[in-house]
């Protein structure tokens, strides 16, 4: 090892280490060579920069040597004086379809439990890793974004993801950890090539390295343009989102943004479709397929009164009403509630819609507290006829009227619950209060509010 391997692990540790300080940094540490050479270097310079660290750890039950494994990290971090975070998921051994993408997932939902807002995860990908990753996204088809592989920055949910020795390669990393005398795990499996990431690793990438010397530095050099070339059409997607984007109009519930369909119409198809992923992704949420998306933008010139375009995937929704295409938590009604009688002193949990009514005191506001004689209320969800006179001197009205007037989209329509008092309708929440129980300015009222559950 040269004076300028260990100069690079060091040095790229420091210059994370010199903004990311003031954080509490958390380590997601496997016992493999790359998280112990991460790990190891960055409690090296604890007394330097004074900075919190924890070690994250996670079981798989793979095989019968993860115990052993996680004892071994255990026993390292005890030395370091590192605090040692676990998790075990049990005998994973089962698991033989997609198992890396299934232990990736477990992994993020864990490490996303444990980060806190103001948290830095580092991880200890690198140069390699980076190469790797670019050619299996290139063969499962992935566009841009995916071909731009690791940021040395990412967020995280409420933390973000930071990848010090990004730019190092592996002989770096191991020549590190050669002159330290460092020991670590080394996972049986990660020989096995008939997991994808290992075939590439061991049979293509040395096959690339043969013929092109130097090819795992050119493909993490052409991440970085892709990430680049993102990083333009986000700047694109921001300019279309604020031309496109139009506030909600009618909604009792949740929604997550809204397009104008017209102001999308004058798009160009790439750029429609780069909104629609710059939309999803700005709500934390997982894209659906590309063919998914081309078919909701194929649906929107064909709409008119009876139809409307719609898109549901694992994630969320996208529903067209009128004019506007608007985000939405899935909205699944798992059967139509049946008529219940209601405290407004106790929350009404109703799950086969996922909503939440309940209710507050208020002056000027809802149903007229002295004319509810302390009496329970009655939730129904069956509108039929249903008519109310919204307000004094207002005449009856459907209630199917006042929501198509109101813009609330028919989605929400099947989940809004109808209170009744005496067998008569006095509201509708977020929409109407019949003129009967209408609350004067100087009186106390029982304001009805409906939380979306979904979300």
């Amino acid at each position: 090892m040269t004076s300028f391997d260990r100069f690079s692990v060091d040095q790229a540790l420091a210059q994370v280490l010199r903004r990311y300080c003031q954080h509490r940094l958390k380590v997601a540490f496997s016992g493999g060579l790359d998280s112990t050479v991460l790990l190891s270097g960055l409690a090296a310079q604890r007394q330097q920069h004074d900075f919190e660290l924890i070690a994250l750890h996670v079981n798989h039950g793979w095989t019968d040597s993860a115990v052993g494994w996680e004892a071994h990290c255990r026993a390292f971090c005890q030395s370091l004086g590192v605090p040692f975070v676990s998790v075990h998921f049990g005998d994973q051994r089962t698991v033989t379809l997609n198992r890396e993408e299934v232990a990736r997932r477990r992994r993020l939902r864990w490490f996303c439990s444990q980060l806190e807002q103001g948290d830095i995860l580092l991880t200890a990908h690198h140069r390699d890793d980076q190469a790797e990753t670019i050619l299996y996204r290139l063969l499962r088809g992935a566009g841009v974004r995916g071909l731009g592989a690791m940021a040395v920055e990412t967020r995280l949910g409420k933390a973000r993801v930071v990848r010090p020795l990004i730019d190092l390669s592996r002989a770096e990393i191991a020549a590190y950890a050669a002159a330290r005398g460092l020991s670590f795990i080394e996972d049986p499996s990660n020989q096995d090539t008939g997991l994808d990431r290992n075939y590439i690793r061991h049979t293509v990438m040395p096959l690339l390295e043969q013929r092109w010397p130097g090819a795992t530095t050119t493909l993490a050099r052409a991440a970085g343009h892709l990430r680049q070339a993102q990083s333009l059409l986000a700047e694109v997607g921001s300019e279309d989102l604020a031309r496109c984007g139009r506030p909600a109009v009618g909604n009792v519930f949740k929604v997550l943004g809204s397009l104008g369909i017209p102001q999308l119409r004058d798009l160009s198809k790439a750029r429609q479709a780069n909104l629609l992923r710059h939309w999803i992704m700005g709500a934390d949420l997982l894209l659906p397929s590309k063919a998914a998306l081309e078919e909701l933008l194929r649906q929107l010139p064909m709409t008119g009164p009876d139809t409307a375009a719609a898109l549901c995937w694992g994630a969320a929704e996208i529903r067209q009403y009128r004019d506007l295409l608007y985000l939405l938590p899935p909205q699944v009604l798992q059967a139509s509630p049946i008529g219940r009688s209601w405290d407004p002193s106790e929350d009404a949990l109703v799950p086969e819609t996922r909503v939440r009514v309940h209710a507050r005191t208020r002056m000027g506001q809802g149903l007229k507290l002295s004319m509810l004689e302390g009496k329970a209320l009655e939730l129904r969800w069956v509108r039929g006829q249903a008519t109310i006179r919204p307000g004094p001197g207002r005449s009856r009205r459907s209630v199917k009227n006042l929501l198509q007037e109101a813009a609330v989209p028919p989605w929400e329509r099947r989940r809004l619950p109808l209170v009744y008092h005496h067998g008569q309708l006095v509201c509708v929440p977020g929409v109407a209060i019949a003129a009967e129980l209408w609350t004067g300015s100087d009186e106390p009222g029982l304001e009805i509010l409906v939380t979306d559950l979904a979300c």
